[in-house]
């Protein structure tokens, strides 16, 4: 039997004299690797809500499940994660574009032993996460644009007001 939380499929390959081969599908089974979404969930969370470094995600995955994983293929499912994702990413970000009254901030997020900022731009049910090695104006256009026309709800840092005057304080 498969250990907890994993699913084994077993999918029928057909070989041809000519050499072709035919291999059924599973809508829940990956096109490509061995890992499916749920653990890709699991690890991208481990990775950015846990903030754990991959061999402590390793370690954990060899504890909980007996799945022996090195970080480098941790490394490799978060970047292939991230460029399935970046499609949905992408309609966030224009959704958050348009959006009429945006709230905007940002905090400083430690990495690599230099100091970054996440910056979180909201409307409605869409968050917009970016990380940037700057807190300046400059990432707000990045982001947005030159054309974004909607309301800014901040805080009083300056690079919101120096990039427009449509801002609503947030007390």
């Amino acid at each position: 039997p498969a250990p907890s939380g994993e699913t084994e499929y077993f999918l029928a390959h057909y070989g041809c004299e000519c050499g072709a081969e035919t291999v059924a599908t599973h809508p829940s089974c990956p096109s490509a690797g061995r890992f499916g979404r749920n653990l890709r969930r699991q690890v991208a969370a481990m990775k950015y809500r846990q903030r754990l470094p991959y061999r402590k995600i390793a370690e954990a995955l060899r504890r909980e499940y007996g799945l022996d994983v090195s970080a480098a293929a941790l490394l490799a499912l978060v970047t292939g994660t991230a460029h399935a994702l970046r499609p949905e990413y992408d309609a966030i970000a224009e959704r958050v574009r348009n959006a009429p009254i945006l709230n905007a901030d940002e905090t400083s997020a430690p990495m690599d032993g230099r100091n970054w900022w996440t910056w979180t731009f909201s409307a409605g049910a869409d968050s917009l996460l970016v990380c940037a090695p700057s807190r300046g104006e400059r990432v707000i256009l990045q982001t947005l644009g030159p054309e974004f026309a909607g309301v800014i709800v901040c805080d009083g840092w300056k690079p919101y007001a120096s990039f427009t005057k449509n801002i609503q304080r947030c007390w």
